[in-house]
Formats: structure tokens, C-alpha cells, sequence
């Protein structure tokens, strides 16, 4: 999972990747926002993206890998997090308490290239709101590049 903003227009794409325990491409979902005030928000928004998809699909046991820092430390520790979105990450680390099997993992933007390739395209593609259920073509070199 992967988020991007335009701090110009305020436009926030969302890129969500599933695999398999191969590590091989299930399915995707780009999606963009409007209106979003800052990269909390951003994470904020990601994790309800990314609960809804999970809930819709019935993936379980789920492994998220995410380089949204913020939100990993909230979902781990929500105790110590003061911020003005404080409500919206309570919310989703409610939503994703009720998942069975859930883990919420930390990786940094050049071992999430692929969710980050997604939520850039949805930037750029706004308005957009896309499940993919084969590998999108533009994802294609990114994928075999991040299987090697």
C-alpha cells in the first residue's frame, strides 16, 4: 500500500497491491481523492482503502506492507499519537482490529515500488477508481524487477 499526493492540488492517489504467499500478483486498486490537507490524512484515507478492499475480497490471513510509517505506529500504538486526524486512525485501527489474522508491517518506499507505481498513476489519472484483476501493463517491468 502506497499513497501520493499533490501538495499543489491538494489530489492524493491511493496504490494497493495483493500477492499471494508466492509474492505473486493477485490483484490491485488505484484510487484518488480530492481534498486532502497533508500526508496523515493521506495514511489515514489509505488504511480505510486498504481495510474496505480486504473486508470486500475476504483476504485472511493478511499481511500489510506499507511505507506509511505513520500509520503503522498508530495501528501499533495509537496510545501515544497526538494528532488533528487522531479520530480517523482510531476508526481504522478499530476496522482492522476485527480482522483475523491481520499483521501490519513497515517497509520503505524502494521495497514498496510497485504500490508506489499504482498510487502515482492514480494521481495522474484522476478522477480514478480501478481494481485490476491481472497485472496492469504498465506494472508489468516493475513486477518482474521486484521479483528478481
Amino acid at each position: 500500500m502506497d499513497g501520493a499526493l499533490n501538495m499543489t492540488s491538494h489530489v492524493d492517489g491511493v496504490g494497493i497491491v495483493v500477492r499471494n504467499e508466492c509474492d505473486q500478483f493477485i490483484c490491485g486498486k488505484t484510487l484518488s481523492f480530492d481534498q486532502v490537507s497533508s500526508p496523515a490524512h493521506i495514511e489515514a484515507l489509505d488504511g480505510k482503502v486498504v481495510y474496505n478492499l480486504v473486508l470486500e475480497h475476504r483476504f485472511s490471513p493478511t499481511r500489510l506492507e506499507s511505507c506509511t510509517l505513520l500509520l503503522v505506529q498508530v495501528i501499533h500504538s495509537i496510545h501515544d499519537f497526538v494528532v488533528l486526524l487522531r479520530v480517523i486512525y482510531e476508526d481504522v485501527m478499530h476496522l482492522f482490529a476485527q480482522l483475523s489474522g491481520f499483521n501490519f508491517t513497515h517497509h520503505y518506499r524502494d521495497e514498496n515500488y510497485v504500490a508506489d507505481s499504482l498510487a502515482r498513476w492514480a494521481l495522474n489519472c484522476k478522477p480514478c477508481d480501478v481494481f485490476f484483476t491481472s497485472t496492469p501493463p504498465f506494472l508489468e517491468d516493475i513486477i518482474t524487477k521486484d521479483c528478481i
